[in-house]
């Protein structure tokens, strides 16, 4: 088969839609009966640090135009942005687009469009979890038969932590504290203001030592005036609105909230296994790959109430309302107080993990490639 891969965000995508995509093309990439040509209808001048990233595979870089060579094509990314006469594969991991506006209106408009193309330009959508195909189904106006459910999985980076460094490691993340981990972005949809309300709560009654460590980015004022400031941050209480830098600014117990940027995957495997908890609270996802990793680390999971983690992670994970910061603190307590709690708890997660691996997902991508061409 000749395959080409719509290559246009390999290097500059490191959400979960870019790891899932590299994670697939490792094993790709190993199959000698395919060859892959990568095409950039997009970012053209990313095609050098590309061959780069794979300078260690047989891959072709075809220009767009002769796309129509190829026996099929497929679209990680949630778009397809030329149209070849080849078979299309798309991959459409979430519509979020659909339910919050993570940047401004407009560009959230552009993805809904983007996303409605590509559902009408593939043969085949590909989606991670039957929560996503049914949301596919229902507000894309796609028949069941056309979207396939390949769920993803976690690396081989993540492992239960080594007991190696622990009090040097401990000592470079939180001043040698315990701490609950979260992992994501400041997405409206990942909820952190929930979090952080409920890490308060549970530090005012609770009294726990522990840190709250965030693998994201600090959030920035948009206002510089005292009196803007608090009115904002009121109106965030009151109206369930997310300014989220002034929630923070205004939290009781922020000195112990760490805000950690982007971390190496090997510090991220040893903070996830090292955590008392990890704490999942988004309102909307796709799939969740986090939900994973944590389970690959042997990390405690405490989660929102949605339908996809339920989905996801089975009985592994602690749930609790996504709204409601008094009964996250409960369920953080819940875990922190008793060992045999948090003990079941990172055996029953990795047990989940053995329904995912990259490998299996290949595998049936692969099938997926075959029938269309």
């Amino acid at each position: 088969m000749n395959i080409g891969l719509d290559a246009s965000f390999l290097a500059r995508d490191f959400r979960g839609m870019g790891r899932a995509t590299k994670s697939l093309l490792n094993f790709m990439l190993s199959d000698h009966n395919c060859k892959f040509s990568f095409l950039f209808p997009l970012h053209e001048k990313d095609e050098l640090k590309v061959k780069k990233m794979y300078s260690f595979a047989p891959v072709n870089y075809l220009p767009v135009a002769e796309a129509d060579k190829l026996d099929l094509i497929w679209f990680p990314w949630g778009r397809v942005d030329f149209f070849p006469k080849s078979k299309r594969l798309a991959t459409i991991y979430d519509l979020a687009p659909y339910h919050f506006f993570p940047r401004d209106k407009l560009d959230s408009y552009n993805d809904r469009k983007r996303i409605k193309q590509a559902a009408e330009a593939a043969d085949i959508i590909v989606t991670s979890s039957e929560f996503s195909k049914g949301e596919i189904v229902d507000f894309l106006s796609v028949s069941p038969n056309k979207v396939a459910v390949i769920p993803l999985s976690a690396d081989e980076t993540f492992l239960p932590a080594s007991p190696e460094g622990v009090s040097a490691f401990l000592n470079r993340f939180s001043e040698g504290a315990p701490y609950i981990l979260f992992v994501g972005n400041l997405e409206k949809r990942k909820n952190l203001k929930t979090l952080l309300w409920g890490f308060d709560e549970l530090k005012k009654e609770f009294h726990y030592p522990h840190k709250l460590l965030i693998v994201a980015g600090k959030p920035v004022k948009t206002s510089k005036n005292k009196f803007t400031d608090k009115i904002l941050s009121v109106l965030g209480k009151k109206f369930d609105a997310d300014p989220l830098p002034y929630i923070y600014e205004n939290m009781e117990f922020k000195k112990d909230v760490y805000w950690l940027g982007t971390v190496s995957d090997n510090d991220l495997a040893k903070l996830y296994g090292l955590a008392s908890a990890f704490v999942f609270p988004s309102l909307y996802e796709g799939f969740g790959i986090p939900l994973l990793e944590a389970f690959a680390c042997a990390a405690p999971v405490i989660a929102s109430d949605i339908p996809v983690f339920r989905e996801i992670g089975g009985d592994a994970p602690v749930y609790f309302q996504p709204k409601d910061p008094c009964d996250l603190a409960s369920k953080i307590h819940r875990v922190l107080s008793s060992n045999a709690v948090a003990s079941s708890m990172r055996a029953r997660g990795i047990e989940r993990l053995k329904y995912y691996s990259w490998k299996s997902s290949y595998l049936r991508y692969m099938e997926i490639f075959r029938s269309l061409v």
